[in-house]
């Protein structure tokens, strides 16, 4: 990886396990914590709609103390990675706002990292992704986890709203719509995915504000809320057990926004397993201790 592919601005705004990578032409943020003297299981984390690599600030440092490597990345919209104009580009792997990108994006990551199979973990629409790159990508998956996962539906824009608001004449003002709704970022707003506010600290709020100091942010984001189609995934799901690709799908105890029997679902759809954790709907953050012991426990079947 390559940290000169980055601007200075990003550079200024990276945190210390920060590289920047061209992946698919955009030079993408990547964080990685690993154990001292390496590891031999890579987990791949993708963050939820609003995140970013840093939400996994907690769960980075626990996998690692269980001798495991995690990589996450700023998906194109979101964090430290560059936003570029989609040019009127909305659909499919050349769109940079989509589901699809990212996926393109992870395979061309592992490629870099000679990486042929890992274990790929995601929440909310990260948990989406990793199913998507895993359906798409079964030979490369060791086992995916994901956590709050909604299957048939996203945090964007109404539908059928999508296409009338992405031409380049609504840029402006949905930028500015962004940046009024965005509001101040502090511990109450992320303690509202949380189920115990008091649980947030200033390192959670800062993985949610610091993108707001980036470049073009609430453009990115606007793009992002009008580039995808939500997901529909119930019909594809028995393709993972169809292809041996073990699955682990979390639910979360006091979760608002995907409940927990949704996991359950999921795993009998995929045929794997379901478990449920103590949190609120972030819980690759809130949930960390319990994510890592579920993550610890599929790299040892694996």
């Amino acid at each position: 990886m390559n940290p000169d592919l980055a601007d200075d601005r990003a550079r200024t705004l990276a945190y210390a396990n920060s590289e920047f990578v061209d992946l698919a032409g955009v030079r993408t943020h990547v964080q990685t914590w690993a154990p001292d003297g390496g590891a031999v299981t890579t987990v791949i984390g993708l963050h939820h709609f609003y995140g970013s690599a840093q939400t996994y600030h907690r769960l980075g440092p626990l996998l690692a103390g269980r001798g495991l490597r995690l990589i996450a990345f700023d998906r194109v919209g979101f964090g430290l990675t560059d936003r570029p104009d989609p040019r009127g580009v909305w659909v499919g792997p050349d769109a940079p706002y989509t589901r699809a990108f990212a996926i393109r994006q992870l395979a061309e990551l592992l490629d870099r990292l000679d990486l042929p199979r890992v274990l790929v973990t995601g929440t909310s629409m990260g948990g989406t992704t990793a199913l998507e790159f895993a359906l798409t990508h079964p030979s490369r998956v060791a086992h995916v986890l994901p956590a709050s996962a909604p299957l048939t539906a996203d945090a964007a824009a109404p539908p059928f709203l999508r296409p009338l608001l992405r031409p380049r004449v609504f840029t402006p003002i949905g930028a500015g719509v962004v940046r009024r709704l965005a509001g101040t970022i502090d511990a109450d707003r992320v303690g509202k995915s949380f189920h115990d506010a008091a649980r947030v600290t200033a390192e959670d709020v800062d993985a949610h504000a610091r993108f707001r100091e980036a470049d073009d942010w609430a453009r990115g984001l606007w793009w992002k809320f009008v580039a995808d189609r939500p997901p529909s995934l119930p019909r594809r799901l028995p393709e993972l057990a169809a292809a041996g690709v073990p699955v682990t799908a979390i639910g979360a105890r006091h979760d608002r926004t995907v409940h927990p029997r949704y996991a359950a679902r999921l795993a009998e759809l995929a045929g794997g397993r379901s478990v449920v954790v103590d949190a609120g709907h972030v819980v690759h953050a809130e949930g960390a201790e319990e994510l890592a012991d579920v993550i610890a426990t599929a790299a040892v079947g694996d």
